[in-house]
């Protein structure tokens, strides 16, 4: 692998960020993905995941697309995310793309 890509892993997510929290193309598939962490998924996509936790409202949260400061968050940027499980993870987005991903949870794709 190239240091970047992983598959069928379990991977402590706060292991592969540095200092800045930046987490910048990486590609995990078939993955358990592990916090504690809040996570803003920027570009990064979501396939065929378990986000975890009782339901999408204890994992998603939203936030104001321009303007805010987001402490302490995980930036994913150009990172894919497919068939993986998320455990003890939170997610923060704009309001559109939590609209998004709920409806994608809803319909199964």
């Amino acid at each position: 692998m190239d240091g970047k890509t992983y598959e069928d892993q379990v991977i402590k997510i706060t292991d592969l960020v540095g200092d800045d929290g930046i987490l910048d193309g990486f590609s995990f598939f078939g993955c358990q993905i592990k916090g504690p962490a809040i996570v803003w998924l920027g570009s990064s996509a979501l396939r065929e995941c378990n986000l975890g936790g009782p339901g999408p409202d204890a994992v998603l949260w939203e936030v104001p697309r321009s303007g805010t400061a987001l402490v302490g968050v995980i930036i994913a940027k150009n990172c894919t995310f497919e068939r993986c499980t998320f455990l003890n993870i939170g997610f923060v987005m704009p309001p559109d793309r939590v609209r998004q991903l709920r409806q994608q949870l809803r319909s199964g794709s």
